[in-house]
């Protein structure tokens, strides 16, 4: 681990919810890290015996150039629990308890730290972008790429499923995260997937200025992006109206 690591920046969101154009547009910024889904390979390794040390080093992972002294990773909740066992070398706890505790650590562990939630408030969109991407296998992509809907033609009654399996973990998951959000409303930037679309330099104004209040300078406050959402609008608009025809048919049955 790099002796002179000491800052972060976090981002906590749930699966599908933009973290990862989030994470990019941060890193595009200068000067608070690369977060990036750096825990996964750490908790997918069964072969190991996991540590508090090994959680630094996936945040260090985050570390650039140009701030060596800035670590930064994207904690996506459903993994709270395995990370606070790891920092703790305890048994998990619930998902809220564990969020708290690795926050709690964090605040300790670190000079700096600067906190990101990320909200998808439609939560069907959100969990109709999980579901596609489950099916189809991919999660990003570029702008200059076609929508992976259009070249994989789904099964729409196989969708409609996949939605009505996903949608009762994204519910949990989503409303964590929002309790999450109002218990830390002092230390965190909220920020709104609809907003961060809409309004990308605001959005980045917001992500400087807080990380400014938290002891970290955001080299710009301009970020580059170069990613298109998984699906397209009217895509997405038409699976939605599909599986609201799915759902009113079963609870006629």
């Amino acid at each position: 681990m790099r002796a002179k690591m000491k800052a972060a920046t976090f981002v906590i969101a749930t699966q599908r919810s933009g973290s990862t154009l989030l994470s990019r547009d941060i890193e595009s910024l200068g000067g608070l890290g690369g977060p990036g889904e750096y825990f996964l390979k750490l908790l997918k390794d069964k072969t190991k015996t996991a540590t508090e040390a090994d959680v630094l080093a996936c945040i260090e992972k985050g570390v650039r150039d140009d701030a060596p002294e800035v670590g930064a990773i994207k904690l996506m909740i459903n993994y709270a629990p395995k990370v606070d066992a790891l920092i703790r070398n305890a048994p998990p706890v619930d998902l809220n308890a564990a969020l708290q505790n690795v926050m709690g650590w964090a605040n300790a562990r670190f000079d700096h730290v600067t906190w990101i939630i990320l909200i998808r408030d439609d939560l069907l969109e959100q969990v109709i972008s999980r579901s596609v991407s489950q099916m189809t296998g991919v999660w990003h992509r570029d702008a200059s790429q076609s929508d992976p809907h259009e070249d994989m033609q789904l099964q729409r009654w196989q969708l409609n499923l996949r939605i009505l399996e996903n949608m009762h973990r994204a519910a949990i998951e989503q409303r964590a995260l929002k309790r999450l959000a109002k218990t830390n409303s002092a230390r965190c930037l909220v920020l709104k997937y609809a907003d961060m679309c809409d309004d990308p330099l605001g959005s980045a104004e917001k992500i400087a200025k807080h990380a400014a209040q938290n002891g970290m300078q955001a080299k710009s406050t301009v970020p580059v992006r170069n990613l298109a959402k998984v699906i397209d609008q009217d895509k997405v608009d038409e699976i939605k109206k599909n599986f609201k025809v799915f759902m009113a048919r079963q609870f006629k049955m």
